[in-house]
């Protein structure tokens, strides 16, 4: 079996209806012209936008970081906390994962049991399914899957990512979430073709994933 047919094969089984990726509100209109990048290409290409991270603790700045289904929300909460600025997720197609270069990281990718394994090892069907897997309760934070109440979809690791190399062409975003109404309303006004969701403050996407999967 070819690696694509194995991640297609993980994709089909878990039902993956779409991937994640949080940035700021000022970024959008250039994302949605030109694609998502990462931070290397935008630095090659002398582009004036504002880095989500700037510090890159993976030390992959050629990958763009996306979650399944619900967002890194201890990382986004975070950011969001020291950046008043309007914040938006980008809904995107998980085909990108048949078309592109990709990683998979069971854990968040800075964290040392990631950043210190090869590209190339997270890059395997194994590592895809790994981020399903139970992880050991004395080490990590996260409860079972069955305590979380987790989707099949759902990564056992909330921090869990996927790397997604150099960068995503606007093709593959299929949606945007707000947390204003007239946000959304101007998106789907100018770029028609893309669907603009509403989820309030602190609701949905930019709630906790604990929140939302065990109280909702």
């Amino acid at each position: 079996m070819s690696l694509k047919d194995g991640i297609k094969e993980v994709i089909e089984k878990r039902k993956i209806p779409y991937l994640l990726h949080f940035t700021k509100l000022k970024n959008l209109e250039s994302i949605l012209n030109k694609g998502l990048l990462s931070k290397s290409k935008i630095d090659e290409e002398g582009m004036s936008v504002a880095i989500n991270d700037s510090l890159r603790l993976d030390y992959r700045e050629n990958a763009i970081s996306t979650s399944i289904v619900f967002p890194n929300y201890k990382l986004f909460y975070g950011f969001r906390q020291i950046d008043k600025d309007k914040w938006v997720v980008l809904v995107i197609n998980p085909q990108i994962l048949l078309d592109n270069k990709v990683a998979f990281c069971k854990h968040n990718a800075a964290d040392a049991r990631i950043s210190s394994t090869s590209i190339e090892e997270l890059m395997t069907q194994e590592s895809f399914e790994g981020m399903f897997e139970e992880i050991d309760e004395e080490i990590d934070e996260e409860r079972s899957r069955r305590d979380q109440k987790l989707k099949d979809y759902d990564p056992t690791d909330s921090q869990a990512e996927i790397l997604i190399f150099n960068e995503i062409p606007t093709k593959y975003i299929a949606g945007v979430v707000f947390d204003n109404k007239k946000n959304k309303e101007q998106l789907e006004m100018n770029y028609p073709k893309i669907k603009g969701y509403h989820h309030k403050f602190s609701k949905g996407v930019f709630a906790t994933r604990t929140y939302y999967r065990e109280y909702q």
